[in-house]
């Protein structure tokens, strides 16, 4: 549990590149990063990745609003 309170610690003040995205009005990645998970899962493999697809269509759904 120590190293991760550590991580947590040093790494308080940064800021994702797909939050740093949202908030200059720019696309993000997510469909790179967790369209192709949920593709290749539930396409090409038979898994469903449903927090993965959660995940896609919330980062969507705050893109739709800033464009």
């Amino acid at each position: 549990m120590q190293i991760e309170e550590d991580v947590a610690r040093l790494t308080v003040e940064n800021r994702s590149s797909m939050l740093q995205d949202l908030d200059r009005g720019r696309r993000t990645e997510i469909n790179e990063i967790n369209g192709v998970v949920v593709d290749l899962g539930g396409g090409k493999y038979g898994v469903k990745c449903e927090v993965n697809e959660t995940l896609l269509r919330l980062v969507e759904a705050i893109e739709g609003a800033n464009f």
